[in-house]
């Protein structure tokens, strides 16, 4: 019985012949030979290259995630959470935090101005990682303590507000 696989010796004498052939063009071409070696080359470092910037931006991406976000998961719905779906959360960790986001008016007791805003309420310790960021500094700690509302830069300086003024939102009297 013959085999159809080459003998290592008929391996060596094909990829000698290889080579000693790639020589003797070579001698001939050395100009193209380096351009296409060099194009080969350059081809890998482009490639290398670009891999090693997606791979350093997802890691970064992946590492300031939860400051981002302020959380390690978010779950919003338009609709009351079902039953089943309030047990499956209650398995995922014990500190959480509550957002009710709508429209309404507010009302500037000092300079009695009124304007249609979008109020987002919280509940809980929010954020998780990272800080509220607020002007003034403290105005985060205070917020985080009690019955307060931090009032968008743009909003205060429409209506003349200063820090620790009163709002009112509905019924509720805020500062």
């Amino acid at each position: 019985m013959q085999s159809n696989l080459p003998s290592p010796n008929k391996e060596q004498a094909s990829l000698a012949w290889l080579f000693t052939m790639a020589w003797r063009d070579a001698r001939n071409n050395k100009s193209r030979l380096f351009l296409f070696v060099s194009s080969i080359i350059l081809g890998i470092a482009a490639l290398v290259a670009v891999y090693s910037f997606k791979d350093n931006l997802q890691q970064d991406i992946d590492e300031q995630a939860k400051v981002l976000t302020g959380a390690d998961l978010i779950v919003e719905s338009r609709k009351p959470l079902t039953p089943a779906a309030l047990k499956v959360l209650d398995t995922l960790g014990a500190e959480r935090a509550t957002e009710r986001s709508f429209a309404s008016m507010l009302y500037f007791l000092k300079s009695a101005g009124s304007r249609l805003v979008q109020v987002k309420a919280l509940e809980g310790n929010y954020p998780f990682y990272g800080d509220l960021e607020t002007t003034p500094a403290a105005a985060a700690g205070v917020f985080q303590q009690g019955r307060s509302a931090l009032v968008d830069k743009t909003v205060m300086l429409q209506y003349n507000a200063k820090p620790g003024d009163s709002i009112k939102i509905g019924a509720i009297i805020l500062k």
